[in-house]
């Protein structure tokens, strides 16, 4: 007997049968969405949102809403969208960078819950999956998405119909990207103006990568890309991790990206950064009237001296024994001039040596000798 029913359950299921009552079967869909995982973003004014590490352009109708968003952990390629508990298709993928969300990266997918079967299963009831949500609502799904929005800021109808068409256009524009229009693209973002040669390769590089792109998009992404870096340290930051950044050249940054990497550090605040750069960082780049605000915010200075004569030896050594150079090719007079020419920095050691082991080759030398290096001093310049 249970308590609730007053009879026992075999009774009440014949019972149920004879009175003619049928099972309520839930469709495939509601049984695949009940089983989904559930997070919330809110939809950069691009139309963007950034997942695990992933971009997904999101209708533009959503702009500036916070959303909920379903997902297999398995198959992050299918994002499915809701806004106020109506649905909005899946997200289109625009960089998928992991397949896995990261809760489940170290496991293996249940075969018998991602069977053959079932895979195909799904694929042919895909086709049928906006249709019958579509059924789910009294008006079409446009016009519900319309009405939504008139309804939030009916002073705004106007301008969000307008966004929304500009929005499909950008995406439905398809056309391929010129290197000299992705290196603008990026500079502009970067806010440089002269571009090194060394740069330029670099981003010409990039340009394999990205020639395909939709450029409207692109220019989208890059000016959201702040936030979506704050974004993905959030995320790291929830799972307990904390990251550090390190900027190399540091000093080669112009004062509009010191004041840039200022006010994003204040954004986020959740990850550490390290400038490393020449001594000029310190005594000039972080000392002028525009860079201060920067400075202030810095908690260890660490300026890295030369090296000492006997490091200096044990540094030349060390590399010459990473060469597979066994004998002895620098006479030990050369130590104390190498060191009082470089002032013991290994970037000026390097130089040094590599122009002295040439110039031992063109004498046709197998020593290299301190006239060697005071030849170097002079064609180096370095004193």
């Amino acid at each position: 007997m249970h308590s609730s029913l007053g009879t026992t359950p075999a009774k009440r299921w014949e019972s149920s049968l004879k009175s003619g009552r049928r099972l309520r079967y839930f469709s495939p869909v509601q049984l695949d969405q009940a089983f989904m995982h559930f997070a919330e973003r809110t939809v950069s004014k691009y139309g963007v949102i950034s997942f695990n590490g992933n971009q997904y352009a999101i209708d533009g109708r959503l702009v500036n809403k916070k959303i909920a968003i379903r997902y297999n952990p398995f198959h992050l390629g299918n994002v499915h969208v809701y806004y106020q508990d109506k649905y909005y298709g899946l997200a289109r993928v625009i960089d998928l960078k992991k397949e896995k969300h990261k809760s489940v990266a170290g496991i293996e997918e249940d075969p018998a819950v991602d069977s053959t079967i079932s895979r195909e299963y799904l694929k042919n009831i895909k086709s049928n999956y906006q249709d019958y949500l579509k059924e789910q609502l009294n008006t079409p799904l446009e016009d519900k998405v319309q009405l939504q929005a008139a309804g939030d800021h009916p002073e705004e109808k106007t301008a969000a119909e307008v966004n929304t068409t500009d929005h499909i256009a950008a995406e439905e524009k398809v056309q391929a990207l010129k290197r000299q229009e992705f290196v603008e693209i990026i500079s502009t973002a970067l806010e440089i103006k002269n571009l090194s040669y060394a740069e330029k390769g670099k981003l010409y590089e990039l340009w394999q990568t990205f020639k395909e792109f939709n450029r409207d998009l692109l220019i989208d992404i890059v000016d959201d890309i702040r936030l979506q870096i704050i974004d993905f340290f959030h995320e790291e930051n929830a799972q307990g991790k904390f990251n550090c950044v390190i900027i190399d050249e540091a000093h080669s940054l112009s004062i509009e990206m010191f004041d840039e990497l200022r006010s994003f550090y204040d954004d986020g605040a959740n990850f550490s950064l390290i400038l490393a750069g020449l001594p000029q960082l310190l005594n000039r780049n972080l000392n002028l009237s525009m860079t201060i605000p920067m400075k202030q915010r810095v908690s260890l200075f660490l300026e890295c001296g030369g090296l000492s004569l006997s490091e200096t030896k044990d540094y030349v050594k060390y590399h010459f024994n990473a060469a597979g150079i066994q004998n002895e090719i620098i006479d030990k007079k050369c130590y104390p001039v190498l060191h009082s020419m470089t002032s013991g920095i290994p970037r000026k050691i390097n130089q040094a040596c590599y122009v002295a082991l040439l110039e031992s080759f063109k004498s046709k030398k197998s020593i290299i000798t301190d006239d060697i290096f005071k030849k170097v001093n002079e064609k180096i310049s370095y004193t």
